[in-house]
């Protein structure tokens, strides 16, 4: 299985649209058998798509996403844990433990998700 994540220097890009960098990794047999970072600058966003969907690439953990892109690459039948923030290998290692997803916000000893709260506040009368 092969693994991409955009990155911002050892972090998850914040906006998958505009990562420097991508990591690829390969995971056999519960362990990580080959890890590459390709540069990405100077990509456009189609660029960026194609260079996703041409690595054979299984699941792509990202930041924030376009719906055009999230539109193009899951209709190459690559699965896609969006909203995640934080170190890249911290994500890799939640998602080898069957605990990472959509809105993870991975912290030094903890890990959090994103809650939106829309129409949940109380007013008071």
């Amino acid at each position: 299985m092969k693994i991409a994540i955009p990155l911002f220097e050892k972090r998850i890009s914040p906006y998958f649209d505009y990562a420097p960098a991508l990591l690829i990794v390969h995971i056999e047999n519960g362990g990580v058998v080959n890890r590459q970072e390709y540069a990405l600058t100077g990509y456009d966003l189609w660029k960026r798509i194609q260079c996703i969907k041409n690595s054979d690439v299984c699941l792509l953990i990202c930041g924030g996403i376009t719906n055009y892109a999230h539109t193009q690459i899951e209709s190459a039948g690559i699965k896609i844990i969006p909203w995640v923030s934080g170190e890249a290998d911290d994500a890799l290692a939640q998602f080898m433990k069957g605990r990472l997803e959509a809105g993870t916000m991975l912290c030094k000893g903890r890990r959090r998700r994103w809650c939106f709260c829309a129409g949940h506040h109380k007013r008071k009368a």
